[in-house]
């Protein structure tokens, strides 16, 4: 999935911030269709440092855009909708 489609599905999606692990950040939401999705946001040091971020506030997968890595994406009643981490193209 590309970075713009990604954003056209799953852009109004809110998410909050769950960790950081060298230059990652991980963020946490539920789709409209009930569905678990973790996304990761990130980049080099010489970007990421740009995005600002509040531990208990709620985002629009939308306005993290620039900087989307990858996502999985689960049925809460299930172990996992996708077999695993998926990339997203820039």
């Amino acid at each position: 999935m590309t970075q713009r489609e990604f954003i056209l599905k799953y852009g109004e999606v809110e998410v909050q911030f769950e960790g950081y692990y060298k230059f990652t950040f991980t963020f946490g939401g539920i789709t409209k269709d009930g569905e678990s999705l973790t996304v990761d946001i990130g980049g080099g040091s010489d970007d990421i440092y740009r995005l600002s971020i509040k531990a208990n506030e709620y985002y629009k997968i939308k306005d993290l855009g620039v900087y989307i890595l990858g996502y999985k994406l689960w049925l809460n009643d299930d172990e996992s909708k996708d077999d695993g981490y998926e990339l997203v193209e820039g």
